[in-house]
């Protein structure tokens, strides 16, 4: 169960007698306690108090009867009059952290490691800016940001009090305090893809409407399809969150509409090109996710979408013997014929080879023909990628002998394509089996799994893809195109 902690500054107390004997007006952090004390659910379980040396030690206190005598300090009056009074008796309820009366960053940093102890994980924390200098306020907020991120707590009160006439008011100021948590739990979600404050954030007002609850939803989406590759669904899970972002809570002036209002001009800057519905696409995506240290996601977009991108821009299918071989094999029935295409021809994976028997049951014996040159003096062959040369002598080859056709005029361009798309597929590969012999590999030929490495390979496949955004399909005379949804059958 969360406890309820409540930090403070405390504030010098320096009041006067009146003619009855009682203090001219409360000390200065005695509203935020009595404002808390009031909510059954919210009543301070241990109060941390930064006090100063003034506050310890100075006695600025009358005592009741004594003729405005100074009698006692604010700590000792905080602790043995105030607190009594408002029903907390427990003597370990008040923690004292005892600081100079101006503070440096050593002080500060020094006063932070100790309250630390006395806070639990997960408590539920209030602050209260009443009291101190001017830097005293900043100094308690970066102490309640820090203790969310190092003991997970819940920062559920930003309070501060008004003194009006001889009575303070108590101001909360917890929503503006949630603007800051709004602020990075934005900016980590479009930074780097997580929404885990960002779903913290949304979950707590979504209690409050309707609207942030369907935001929450669709972030929730698009995250977990950002987080295992479902790259296919990517685009319509931001359709979903552009959606939610129009839909914000009526009332344009409130915290909530500001906020939703924000965040669309965030989402629309970081998304509007990815909901675009153009050929260029996919580029777009995978510079957005190397942009995004999200390496597996950009592998991954490219191994599934950059086969039917390419044919979509310059003209390459398969024979009607291609087609006929392709369908010889029963994992590629029912599918479109495009990525069995790249990686028949163009990949160097260990291959399925079908046999049936008698009986009918299908007979799986592996081989390693992937029709991409392997003569290559080392055993390494599967890892490496091929060279210009044996992609030309490759491509000609499967020409003649009847089972590609292509744009000739293209062929450089598919050149440089192909030999990125074996460099994605095995780098996909080896980093799903990162334990695997490939990943010590360091020769020619081999691409390193390297974070900088991969970032500018990556970076070169989106430049190479925006190059053919623009084209369309030439079909050589006597040839015929083939739709990119065309099933094998």
């Amino acid at each position: 169960m969360e406890k309820n902690v409540l930090l403070l500054y405390m504030s010098v107390y320096k009041p006067t007698l009146k003619e009855d004997g009682t203090l001219n007006r409360p000390q200065t952090n005695e509203a935020a306690v009595k404002h808390l004390q009031a909510k059954q659910a919210d009543r301070p379980e241990l109060i941390i108090a930064l006090c100063s040396e003034d506050v310890c030690d100075k006695v600025t206190v009358p005592g009741c009867g004594c003729n405005g005598s100074p009698q006692m300090t604010t700590l000792a009056y905080f602790q043995s009059i105030f607190l009594p009074r408002v029903g907390i008796t427990d003597p370990d309820a008040l923690k004292v952290i005892r600081i100079p009366n101006s503070m440096n960053e050593k002080d500060q940093t020094r006063a932070i490691g100790q309250l630390l102890p006395y806070i639990q994980a997960e408590a539920a924390l209030s602050v209260d800016l009443s009291g101190g200098m001017r830097d005293t306020a900043m100094l308690l907020l970066t102490i309640a940001r820090y203790l969310e991120s190092v003991k997970q707590t819940n920062t559920r009160y930003i309070l501060c009090g008004e003194l009006v006439g001889e009575e303070t008011r108590i101001k909360d100021s917890s929503n503006l305090y949630n603007m800051m948590d709004y602020i990075s739990a934005v900016d980590e979600f479009f930074s780097v893809g997580s929404a885990k404050r960002l779903q913290r954030f949304l979950r707590r007002e979504g209690e409050q409407n309707p609207e942030s609850q369907a935001l929450l939803t669709a972030i929730n989406t698009f995250a977990d399809d950002l987080a295992l590759c479902r790259v296919r669904q990517l685009r319509a899970d931001l359709k979903k969150i552009a959606r939610a972002l129009q839909d914000r809570p009526a009332g344009a002036e409130s915290l909530n509409g500001l906020l939703f209002r924000l965040m669309n001009e965030r989402f629309e800057q970081e998304f509007s090109g990815l909901l675009e519905q153009r050929a260029d696409g996919l580029p777009v995506w995978v510079s957005w996710c190397v942009d995004h240290g999200m390496i597996q996601q950009a592998l991954t977009l490219l191994c599934e979408g950059m086969p039917e991108y390419v044919v979509h821009h310059v003209f390459l299918r398969p024979t009607q013997a291609g087609l006929d071989f392709l369908a010889t094999q029963p994992d590629n029935l029912g599918k479109s014929w495009v990525v069995p295409l790249f990686h028949f021809h163009f990949c160097r994976l260990r291959g399925l080879k079908y046999t049936c028997s008698e009986k009918k049951k299908a007979n799986i014996i592996r081989y390693g023909d992937l029709r991409m040159p392997k003569d290559h003096p080392d055993n390494n062959w599967l890892y490496r990628f091929a060279t210009e040369g044996e992609v030309r002598d490759y491509l000609h080859k499967t020409v003649l002998a009847g089972e590609l056709l292509m744009d000739e005029q293209q062929q450089e361009t598919l050149i440089r394509l192909v030999i990125g798309y074996q460099k994605v597929v095995q780098c996909r590969n080896r980093i799903n089996h990162a334990n695997d012999v490939s990943s010590s590999l360091a020769q020619e030929g081999v691409l390193s799994l390297q974070v900088e490495v991969l970032n500018t390979e990556l970076k070169e496949m989106a430049n190479q893809l925006t190059a053919i955004s623009g084209m369309t399909p030439q079909v050589p005379e006597g040839q015929t195109a083939l739709l990119g949804n065309e099933l094998i059958k």
